[in-house]
């Protein structure tokens, strides 16, 4: 059976694991859902985090029919996935523990740890206690490997071999400055030597006599050649590179009018913004507090610990917001507005995440005045993935498909209600709405 359907290969214990710490994934800490305390060094960290991949990543349920779980299990991976980027970084780890200190009060208990994660982390660390893994193998040409013989040789004791001396490398000869004479090098050992008889006796130097005004002229000419050839001369043709001159700043043109324009002066730095934001709040004005902080998190995409603060002042003023977006909503239906108070109601929800009517509200007036049922659709879906059991998401699903002409999904959603509440009134409503069903549209083809 399809998703779609109330099939799902889990477990009861496997649902209640996963239920419990989907529950918890909004509230706890990133060290509370790997369930590690607050000084756990980095590979604690890591072990737990592979340890609840081994359980929850999407992979290890694959072929199996999840039904609405499968939202779950991919969230929950995020989750432990975002929780390991942070704190495994070291720079995201200080600011977001400088975060959650700001964050707690010293009259409020901080939360419960999350049990059914901390069960799985000290499951995976027993067995990895009891199972270490297998120490390095030694490097070869150790004592307990010796390196191999080469093909067709057999051992030898190496004292018995004589190896003959290493040939050694004569030195480079030295190569004298440009322009001075060149002795010739001195004559090798093997070189047969001249009879005693020819040996004639070095003379003796006496005065350096000049030179004539030829050989003085042609070592002139020589030495230009060599200078020629190791570094040329430039051309007449070429022309001279130009020298490049810094550019001096020119103040601002004056206007038409004659006055002279300011320069635009530099924005507040992210340290301005941040004390504004803290100012703000102190006052009790979340709005300025959370643009305050929206500016500096767009000058510092990449700081952690200003994102989850930003985030967190979002939260507050969001939630502060909710009634002005109930009062709203009901202001846009009286001036038949639905598309306006359908977004309120949804704005309103984002307030308080577990009020699944003001959803449901924003998807009854979407599916009864608008034709957006794409969208109704999603909303009451999104309710039916945090609570399965709510019948309204499921009645208000039935009736969209019914209007969409979606008559498999309608039938999935009645038959989920007969099985919810079987004394439903609406059950006889839908079914009437939803007519005939006949084999060729339960298997999905649709007549043309």
């Amino acid at each position: 059976m399809s998703e779609a359907g109330d099939l799902v290969e889990l477990s009861e214990e496997e649902r209640r694991t996963i239920d419990a710490i989907y529950e918890r994934r909004l509230t706890a800490t990133h060290y509370e859902i790997l369930g590690v305390p607050r000084d756990a060094e980095r590979k604690v960290i890591r072990d737990a985090y592979f340890a609840l991949s081994k359980r929850f990543h999407p992979d290890v349920f694959f072929n199996r029919s999840l039904g609405a779980y499968r939202i779950r299990i991919d969230e929950l991976f995020r989750v432990f996935t975002r929780a390991y980027d942070v704190l495994g970084n070291a720079r995201q780890r200080s600011g977001y523990d400088l975060h959650i200190g700001s964050m707690e009060s010293p009259s409020r208990p901080p939360p419960p740890l999350v049990p059914e994660v901390t069960d799985i982390v000290s499951a995976a660390r027993h067995a990895a206690q009891e199972h270490p893994r297998a120490s390095n193998p030694p490097l070869s040409g150790s004592a307990s490997h010796p390196p191999p013989q080469p093909r067709g040789s057999s051992p030898t004791n190496p004292a018995t071999v004589n190896l003959p001396p290493p040939a050694r490398t004569p030195p480079r000869p030295v190569m004298p400055p440009i322009g001075t004479a060149v002795m010739p090098p001195p004559p090798t050992p093997s070189a047969p030597s001249l009879p005693a008889a020819h040996v004639t006796a070095k003379p003796t130097p006496g005065p350096m006599q000049p030179l004539d005004p030829e050989t003085l002229r042609r070592a002139r000419e020589s030495m230009a050649r060599r200078l020629n050839s190791v570094v040329p001369q430039r051309s007449s043709s070429t022309p001279a590179r130009p020298t490049i001159s810094t550019p001096v700043a020119m103040p601002p043109a004056p206007t038409s009018s004659g006055q002279v324009p300011r320069v635009a002066e530099r924005g507040p730095s992210i340290g301005q913004l941040i004390a504004n934001a803290e100012e703000a709040q102190r006052k009790g004005d979340l709005n300025a507090a959370t643009e305050a902080l929206k500016q500096a998190l767009s000058m510092s995409r990449d700081d952690e610990a200003l994102r989850l603060r930003y985030e967190a002042t979002r939260k507050l003023l969001v939630a502060q917001q909710v009634d002005a977006h109930i009062n709203a909503a009901r202001e846009a239906m009286r001036e038949s507005q639905p598309l306006v108070a359908a977004k309120h109601w949804e704005q309103a929800a984002e307030g308080r995440p577990t009020d699944h009517l003001l959803l449901l509200n924003a998807a009854e007036v979407l599916a009864k005045y608008t034709k957006e049922y794409k969208r109704a659709t999603d909303l009451a879906q999104r309710v039916t993935m945090a609570d399965p059991n709510n019948v309204k998401a499921h009645v208000l699903l039935a009736g969209i498909f019914i209007k969409a002409g979606l008559k498999a999904s309608a039938y999935a959603s009645i038959q989920t209600i007969a099985r919810l509440s079987p004394d439903q009134p609406a059950l006889k409503d839908l079914r009437e709405k939803l007519g005939p069903y006949t084999l060729a549209e339960k298997v999905g083809i649709r007549s043309r």
